[in-house]
């Protein structure tokens, strides 16, 4: 781990194109397991990890991650091994990522969901020495070919019973095979390679407690509840979980699997959350179909990829209070590198600021020669600092070639190249211009063309292949260009896909597929980028009949619509026309707004195709709750008691007057009250609810009520402080 770069000691950032975050007076060197056990003897009873109906304290958690540690460290694992974890979001990701690292080692994650192939490689590539699952999360590894690291299988009895036999204290040095120390590995992330295998960003334990513990862009404290909802092989949620557990905070898991925004809404209504994170597709898609998920948040923070200006201003037209900040960073700098607070003069800007370092990091803006930029001018980006990885585990290479030297900081210091061409603003922060090589950004997801096009390449009947981002049906989508081998058949467009799910996760597989006799080229002999041809919407592939009931047809014409297919039948499949997780999302929505019916993105994963969804479809409309509408008899007259009312005249006649059951509230309010639009709005309350104008009297002994009309003249009384 390098040490902070002296700001002080060198130019100023605008005369050499550097900036350098708030500064603490140093970078924290506690290790991620000293750090949680001193918050868990700050507040040992407080709640740490809430789900469903359950929770976790922060000394229970404590307690069931120090005994996992033990048996690892009973099993030889210590510092610098690799632990794999293929685990849903769960509890058991939480426990078992704090378990690795209080045995000194560091963890893996690994999707379930990825296909079997991918994750053996992973494992391999890793050099993984165990693997811990669970039953169900284990089973397809398991029944695949290959050899697998030794499994600990947490729902195994024989384990719980091991492990309830442990002692529940914190592990010391002494416990473990070696020393623990903060520049040690905490986990590899993989991300994709341009040489047509992933990379692993191995990032280590200092770097995670800077990210968590820096108070300047996120100020999480013992109050706050942070969502978890990244996929832990998805480097957002070393922040929702670290940024949580070392302040005091509680970390909301939502449900294992695909999660839509009405779902979304309702785990963030259910745990009270406070703080979320959101790549910026998502984003864009809660902002134009759901702003609700947005309610009762104080602080949302979205990145991945260019934040839209018109998510920006409607969702701060809908929450004028809700904080929102843009963050930056690579994998390989530990989630966050600088943020950016949005302001009401942001979206009048073309783009929204990528904003300036956070805590001990330094930001350069550099050009081919390592030389700083002139003010306003465009150049690279280069990351040093605190958050930076060791390199590409395995890869020196590959790390050396963006793991580069600072020639700006204390000997031995170094910098990442990212590849982001910025440019710096006159108020310092920077804008982000794109990138400097081929590397996509989509979706959150860092892509690199190379490994799809690898991919492509060993399938059967291709001899070239290209891989583009482009615009299709309105979105930006890969777009995989392929030419056949001579005398060879190229595979339809969605057995392709097909084919490439099987080594390639879901958000690397292209939206479309254009055959090609051969690629263009320009005069010296490279791929002509300019020449490729925009992708023509084709017909699904399944093979063709009529709609048979108007729900199919309605789902047919919205799979053609948001995919942009020429023709969608009633067995063509969402995802294999090029459906993803975020278009599934404007699919529901469209739904929703069109039937009524509110389906769930699980529900779509299980049935993709129109025939499939259309009984889901019917039974939903049916169970589609009715509009509220006023009760009979909420415009005037006598009305019948509910229980609750009958109970509180019983109350008054046993008891007398009493001013229990009264609502007092107080509130002080900063600036000057309109009078007359408070007034306003509580004639429109007392005038919209029927209970809050309900009388009770009685006629020979029977009590009954009786509705006035809504107040006509003043509801407000003003009174002199004494």
């Amino acid at each position: 781990m390098n040490a902070a770069p002296d700001i002080a000691a060198r130019p100023s950032a605008r005369s050499c194109g550097e900036e350098g975050g708030a500064q603490p007076a140093a970078v924290n060197p506690a290790t991620l397991p000293e750090a949680f056990e001193a918050q868990v003897a700050r507040t040992p009873e407080a709640i740490a990890l809430v789900w469903d109906d359950a929770a976790l304290s922060y000394r229970a958690l404590d307690a069931r991650a120090n005994r996992l540690a033990r048996r690892l460290v009973a099993e030889g694992i210590g510092p610098e091994d690799l632990v794999g974890l293929a685990l849903p979001r769960a509890p058991e990701m939480i426990i078992a990522q704090l378990a690795v690292l209080k045995a000194g080692a560091a963890y893996l994650p690994l999707d379930p969901d990825w296909p079997v192939p991918r994750l053996t490689l992973l494992l391999a590539d890793a050099g993984a020495v165990r693997l811990i699952g669970t039953t169900d999360s284990l089973a397809a590894l398991r029944a695949a070919d290959g050899p697998l690291p030794p499994v600990l299988c947490l729902d195994d009895p024989a384990l719980s019973a091991d492990l309830a036999g442990r002692p529940a204290e914190p592990l010391r040095d002494d416990d473990r095979r070696r020393p623990l120390r903060p520049d040690n590995l905490a986990y590899l992330i993989y991300t994709s390679g341009s040489t047509g295998q992933p990379k692993a960003s191995a990032n280590v334990q200092a770097s995670v407690v800077n990210l968590a513990r820096e108070p300047g862009y996120a100020e999480i404290d013992p109050q706050d509840t942070i969502l978890q909802f990244a996929p832990c092989a998805f480097d957002a949620s070393v922040f929702e979980i670290w940024g949580a557990l070392l302040n005091g905070a509680r970390l909301a898991l939502a449900p294992p699997g695909p999660v839509d925004l009405v779902r979304l809404e309702a785990v963030c209504a259910r745990h009270r959350v406070t703080i979320a994170w959101m790549t910026s597709g998502l984003f864009a898609r809660a902002a134009a179909d759901h702003l609700p998920v947005f309610a009762g948040l104080r602080h949302v923070l979205a990145g991945g990829d260019v934040l839209p200006v018109a998510a920006v201003a409607r969702v701060r037209t809908a929450f004028p209070g809700l904080r929102l900040t843009n963050g930056y960073g690579p994998t390989e700098t530990t989630t966050f590198a600088c943020t950016h607070r949005i302001t009401a003069a942001d979206p009048d800007r073309p783009r929204i600021p990528i904003g300036r370092a956070i805590g001990n990091v330094t930001l350069h803006v550099l050009d081919d020669a390592l030389a700083p930029v002139a003010e306003g001018a465009a150049g690279e980006l280069y990351i040093a600092g605190a958050g930076l990885a060791r390199g590409y585990a395995g890869r020196p290479g590959l790390t050396a070639e963006r793991f580069l030297a600072c020639p700006f900081g204390p000997p031995g210091s170094r910098m990442y190249r990212t590849g982001d061409q910025v440019r710096r603003l006159d108020d310092g922060t920077l804008d982000f211009l794109g990138r400097a090589d081929g590397q996509i950004k989509l979706r959150g997801f860092r892509i690199e063309p190379g490994e799809i096009e690898a991919a492509l390449v060993a399938l059967p009947g291709i001899a070239q292949a290209c891989v583009r981002l482009r615009p299709v049906a309105g979105e930006r989508r890969l777009v995989a260009y392929v030419v056949a081998r001579p005398g060879e058949p190229l595979l339809p467009a969605q057995r392709l896909r097909a084919a490439l799910a099987a080594r390639l996760p879901a958000y690397m597989l292209p939206g479309a597929v254009v055959p090609l006799v051969a690629l263009p080229l320009t005069p010296n002999g490279k791929i002509d980028y300019a020449a490729l041809p925009e992708p023509v919407p084709g017909p699904g592939e399944a093979p063709w009949r009529a709609p048979a009931t108007p729900e199919e047809a309605l789902l047919s014409a919205l799979f053609a619509e948001l995919t942009g297919a020429a023709r969608v039948g009633p067995d063509d499949d969402f995802f294999a026309l090029g459906g993803h997780s975020l278009l599934a999302l404007r699919l529901l929505a469209r739904l929703r707004q069109d039937s009524g019916a509110d389906l769930s993105l699980r529900t779509l994963f299980a049935h993709p195709t129109p025939a499939g969804l259309a009984a889901a479809l019917t039974e939903a409309v049916r169970d589609a709750r009715p509009p509220l509408v006023p009760g009979a008899g909420s415009t005037g007259g006598r009305l019948a008691l509910s229980s609750g009312q009958t109970r509180l005249w019983a109350l008054d006649r046993l008891d007398g007057p009493s001013s229990a059951y009264h609502i007092v509230l107080a509130w002080r309010l900063d600036g000057r009250l309109d009078a007359r639009a408070l007034a306003a709005a509580l004639a429109d309350v007392v005038a919209r609810h029927a209970p809050l104008r309900t009388v009770i009297r009685e006629r020979d002994g029977t009590p009954e009520g009786h509705l006035l009309p809504p107040p006509a003249g003043q509801t407000l009384l003003t009174v002199e402080a004494a």
